[in-house]
């Protein structure tokens, strides 16, 4: 994974993480890496892995099992609501960056329908 020097790895590893579980690599309740396998995986120091776990427990994304190890949420609501949220966040970005370069929300829906009607004619749904 390449990080970005403008923001803490910490939210990085975090952000990775929920791109993993929304993605439907990690299902509800499944196991996840261990800090030190993550952190080998990753190329990191382990505390850095413990504080993104950190944040994932506090936002009740993961738990601990003592003894056997962190666990995605078995909530598939706050799974959804995860999802929800990363959507939202990228959608706001993609209308910010858009209106910085003076387009209006018409504009922007215009394109938005013409990407759709490329990608239908190009994977033909």
């Amino acid at each position: 994974m390449k990080f970005d020097d403008s923001k803490p790895i910490y939210k990085q590893i975090v952000h990775y993480i929920h791109t993993e579980i929304v993605t439907g690599i990690y299902n509800a309740g499944d196991k996840l890496l261990s800090v030190r396998e993550l952190a080998t995986k990753l190329e990191v120091n382990p505390t850095t892995i413990q504080r993104a776990y950190a944040e994932l427990e506090e936002t009740e994304i993961i738990y601990t099992v003592r003894g056997t190890g962190k666990y995605l949420t078995e909530d598939k609501r706050r799974i959804e609501q995860l999802e929800n949220d990363i959507a939202k966040q990228l959608t706001e970005n993609f209308i910010s960056e858009m209106s910085k370069l003076g387009i209006n929300k018409e504009k922007i829906i215009a394109w938005v329908k013409k990407v759709e009607e490329v990608e239908v004619n190009v994977s033909g749904k």
